[in-house]
């Protein structure tokens, strides 16, 4: 439009020289240039408003940056709690494997003690009898030097 309008001035200017009658053609001209004014005013607004605007896209982008650059740490931070997580879970499995591995292991020697102990009595027991036999044979022993 605002093309349009300074083509129209320039075309009327053109014929001014060889007009005769250059007063009908005033009105027009005034007329052309109060539309000219205007638009350059209304220019000069959508130019501050386009400013203005940009002023508020750069702060947004801004943040939008930020908000990328905070979420990116996230993400970081996530994925090394993961990883974490991960060897904790493999420590703990590793852990559960050792455990059950003594558990193993002390069910073995407790069924050895076990094992042992029934001897123990055993062999206590045996004692006990040789003890007893000893004491028959000394007590024979001793009832035959009396004889």
């Amino acid at each position: 439009y605002f093309l349009s309008l300074i083509q129209k001035f320039h075309l009327c200017l053109q014929f001014i020289p060889n007009c005769s009658s250059p007063h009908l053609l005033t009105p027009q001209i005034e007329e052309l240039e109060d539309d000219l004014r205007d638009l350059m005013k209304e220019n000069e607004k959508l130019t501050e408003e386009n400013k203005e605007l940009t002023d508020e896209t750069q702060v947004k982008d801004e943040k939008i940056k930020e908000l990328e650059n905070r979420l990116e740490a996230k993400e970081q931070l996530i994925a090394e709690l993961e990883k974490v997580a991960s060897k904790m879970a493999d420590d703990i499995a590793e852990r559960d494997k050792v455990l059950q591995s003594m558990n193993d292991e002390v069910e073995r020697l407790e069924k050895e003690v076990e094992r042992l102990e029934k001897e123990l009595e055993k062999l206590m027991k045996d004692l006990e009898d040789k003890d007893k036999d000893l004491d028959q044979l000394e007590k024979d022993l001793e009832d035959k030097e009396k004889e």
